[in-house]
């Protein structure tokens, strides 16, 4: 009997301190190689260059995303938050979230970042504005877009980086020339023609993201979440509680506009 307890309790914590699960895909390419690529490309070149992307960055793999119960929580409810539809949200955030899935289906390929910020909380502190000091970035999160994964690029660091550089907004900073004539504004404007092709973005916010999830607050039950998350200047938070193995919605609101 006192065996088959200590064999039970040494199962129990060698299961408590399993060893986080790695991210098997590692950069292939810096942000100055991909660049290079971007700059040398014409319209055919993008293509190819996001095909190239895509084979560079797959979605996560099911060991990942099954790790442990916190790190399912936040896959499952990004899938539930991006199958919202229009009418779950606030009647003066309809048009936007009309234009962003129509702006969408226009490209060829959908940005969705490859981190995630997150923190596990006391049930009051969820849904505060505030960052905790105990949030953390999950990386390499990469979830899986079922029915429509022919369009998705995972947007890590350095494909970020090339590509704000390419555009002219690295460091977050919008290049706008005064003289129309300005041989950089010129060539950024070939480069936005270029990647707008096949890649969405928009001249004022740069590249976009669907959805852009700003962080994720789990209580420490793992039954209660608030989803921050903005869109185009506007941001609020959508709220859910778990049923089963479901997250259901349970409230959205949109909560501050720049």
């Amino acid at each position: 009997m006192l065996f088959r307890c200590l064999f039970f309790l040494l199962l129990t914590l060698f299961s408590c301190s399993r060893a986080p699960v790695p991210d098997t895909c590692q950069p292939r390419h810096s942000a100055g190689q991909l660049l290079a690529q971007l700059e040398a490309a014409d319209s055919l070149g993008i293509r190819r260059f996001c095909q190239s992307w895509q084979q560079d960055l797959p979605p996560s793999t099911l060991d990942f995303i099954q790790q442990n119960d916190t790190i399912q929580a936040l896959f499952d409810l990004y899938a539930q938050f991006r199958a919202l539809r229009a009418d779950n949200f606030p009647d003066e955030y309809l048009s936007t979230w009309d234009w962003i899935q129509a702006f969408d289906q226009s490209r060829r390929y959908l940005l969705v970042p490859d981190q995630i910020t997150y923190a596990v909380l006391p049930d009051t502190s969820l849904g505060q504005e505030e960052v905790h000091s105990n949030y953390r970035k999950l990386e390499g999160f990469r979830p899986p877009f079922p029915q429509a994964q022919a369009r998705v690029l995972y947007l890590s660091t350095a494909y970020r980086c090339a590509l704000d550089t390419f555009l002219g907004r690295a460091g977050g900073v919008f290049y706008q020339p005064y003289q129309p004539s300005d041989t950089l504004h010129q060539r950024l404007e070939k480069h936005w023609d270029l990647l707008g092709q096949w890649v969405a973005v928009h001249r004022n916010f740069g590249l976009l993201r669907a959805p852009n999830i700003r962080r994720i607050d789990l209580n420490e039950t793992l039954t209660r979440a608030c989803l921050h998350y903005s869109f185009f200047g506007k941001g609020g938070i959508a709220r859910f509680e778990r049923q089963g193995h479901r997250w259901q919605l349970k409230s959205l609101a949109l909560s501050w506009i720049e």
